[in-house]
């Protein structure tokens, strides 16, 4: 017997252990928060709040250019790390482990298309916010082609982020209270607090630097669970094989859109559904305008680049070790755990029992549900006061009572989400739930941005009414598919999922192969559009706001020249004399001034 072969029965050895006592599960599956625990978490959450105190009264936020861009001098390893965090979110350290146990590695795939989402968004996207200097994305939009299309995209933005913050709540709060028996919405209600607190109050410059200490953290918990996990197991080798011979990387390759989990939805699907996220979001384009030079903002580009990859692997590589322990027992069929979400805190607390970690870890998981929740507060709440509450107030207002209504804004975004867990926690998993609910919205945005900057002869009335009819259109096939899936007519099969080494296989075994022999039964009675792959929603919609914009373009031409500064660098070769001395768009003498400066 070779030392991968002890390996690997010493795993199942562990195993047997484990099923052999799952009908007392209160006495070994029952370890709650210890005090170093509580400390490492309670240590975090103070710190945020103090980095919130030390900008918003000691480094005043005096000016909505304070508040929203940090100045514009922002330093480019935190804004970086900021951006990371951002991404991140809760629910790349807690789902995608869970997805990578049930589906298989398809999912990691994404992770090298963020590489080309990024040098897109540098070519083609952000010369065009660079140079107009612009507070909110969405007033390119108005600039583009008008008022009404700019409030459709605010809006979409506004639906996009209220759907998706409350999940981002959810998932942390999910994994607290697992850990210490705590009310769920109690822990939402206190933790957000905080967040409410030190991005209203602090600013940009306050969701930057609690972002970087946020990424610490969460760089230091995937390490620590990869390094112990891996160790529990085995080695990586036997991870590996136990991971190969349960067929978690086959990966089907045929291009069919009803199936989960492929090679095209993991690399052409998932590229798509990230475009928004990586490319034109308000987030990223907010504080990639907070940095001095263009410069600045590659450099800054390239290390969130390699930030995103490395943790995107090591998650992917934690839901692999958490499948090798527990391959021939799963904890969620053999009534261990209610939902396989709870997997990443489950094994942390009761399997890997390193004192300290389980605290370290669950604050690795709100540190990135803060840092996406603070950073997209302070975008909105830009967003909305530019586009709907700047407009109608009077020219004459201070630049303090400016910082003061974004403040109020960001406190109501919070509450508002906060609320709104209530509604997630009946939903189902947690990374198809936020996949498919932002493709409501993410296709139609993408598509105003993109046919903006790269197709000319788009006009007002093509992007207004092919965004209404893609959002419409949409809000259909995602609702189809949420209404199915809650109704149980659409169940996606996972990859083997074993009960062989529970204490009461037998049982268990036939209630799964039931399952399983009905999914197929159950899909192919759904509407084909409902059972589309959430991974294709945002090209889906990409591709219809395209053709609706240029029909309804064509048939309505108004013969408008678009300046040049509003089209992406790329197409200035393709374009005729009329748009290359079309005038500038600066809307104020300030941002002109920037520009040139920046352009030095």
């Amino acid at each position: 017997m070779n030392e991968k072969d002890v390996h690997q029965t010493s795993t199942i050895d562990n195993l047997h252990l484990i099923a052999a006592s799952i009908s007392d599960t209160s006495s070994i599956y029952n370890e709650k928060f210890t005090w170093y625990d509580y400390s490492f978490f309670t240590i975090m959450l103070a710190a945020s709040a103090l980095i919130g105190v030390y900008f918003g009264f000691y480094k005043k936020q005096e000016t909505m250019k304070d508040y929203l861009f940090g100045g514009k001098n922002m330093g480019v390893l935190p804004i970086s790390m900021s951006m990371t965090a951002n991404a991140v979110s809760g629910i790349s350290l807690l789902a995608i482990p869970a997805d990578i146990y049930r589906y298989g590695t398809a999912y990691w795939f994404g992770y090298p298309a963020t590489i080309l989402i990024v040098v897109l968004s540098y070519f083609v996207f952000l010369p065009v916010f660079f140079k107009l200097q612009i507070t909110s994305t969405f007033h390119y939009l108005k600039l583009r082609f008008d008022t009404k299309t700019r409030l459709l995209g605010s809006l979409l933005y506004g639906i996009y982020s209220f759907l998706y913050l409350p999940i981002v709540i959810y998932v942390p709060a999910l994994a607290l209270a697992q850990a210490t028996g705590l009310h769920l919405h109690v822990i939402t209600w206190l933790v957000c607090i905080v967040c409410i607190f030190y991005t209203s109050v602090g600013g940009l410059k306050a969701v930057v630097y609690s972002d970087t200490l946020q990424f610490i953290l969460i760089m230091s918990s995937l390490l620590i669970v990869f390094v112990m996990g891996t160790y529990k197991a085995g080695g990586i080798w036997n991870v590996l094989n136990i991971a190969y011979e349960n067929e978690r990387f086959s990966i089907p390759a045929d291009f069919d859109l009803t199936k989960r989990d492929t090679l095209w939805s993991g690399t052409i699907g998932i590229f798509f559904t990230w475009l928004y996220g990586n490319a034109i979001n308000q987030v990223l384009i907010q504080k990639c305008l907070a940095l001095p030079s263009r410069k600045h903002i590659k450099t800054s580009l390239i290390l969130y680049c390699i930030g995103i990859f490395i943790i995107g692997t090591l998650c992917v590589t934690n839901g692999l070790l958490i499948y090798a322990y527990f391959w021939n027992c799963d904890p969620v069929e053999s009534g261990i755990l209610e939902k396989h979400d709870q997997l990443i805190p489950f094994y942390i607390i009761n399997i890997l029992k390193i004192p300290g970690l389980p605290g370290l870890f669950i604050a690795g998981i709100f540190s990135a549900a803060l840092s996406t929740l603070s950073g997209s507060m302070n975008g909105l709440s830009g967003t909305i006061y530019e586009d709907f509450i700047g407009p109608r107030l009077s020219k004459k207002i201070s630049e303090s009572t400016k910082s003061k209504i974004l403040k109020l804004i960001a406190v109501l975004i919070g509450a508002i989400c906060t609320v709104l867990v209530s509604v997630v926690e009946h939903l189902g998993g947690i990374l198809a739930l936020s996949n498919s609910l932002l493709g409501v919205t993410t296709g139609t945005i993408v598509g105003l941005f993109s046919v903006g900057m790269l197709i000319p002869m788009v006009n007002s009335k093509g992007a207004y009414y092919g965004g209404l009819t893609t959002l419409t259109i949409m809000t259909v096939i995602v609702g189809g598919y949420q209404w199915n899936q809650s109704q149980g007519n659409l169940v996606y099969p996972t990859l083997p999922i074993s009960v062989e080494g529970c204490s009461n296989s037998s049982i268990l075994l036939e209630n799964l192969n039931k399952t399983i022999s009905t999914t197929a039964a159950h899909n192919e009675d759904v509407f084909f559009l409902f059972r589309i792959s959430f991974y294709w929603y945002t090209l889906i919609g990409l591709i219809i706001f395209t053709i609706t914009s240029v029909l309804i373009s064509s048939c309505t031409k108004t013969g408008k020249i678009v300046s040049r500064d509003l089209l992406s660098p790329v197409i200035y070769r393709f374009l005729s004399e009329n748009y290359m001395t079309s005038p500038p768009t600066y809307t104020s003498i300030d941002k002109a001034l920037i520009v040139i400066e920046n352009n030095k």
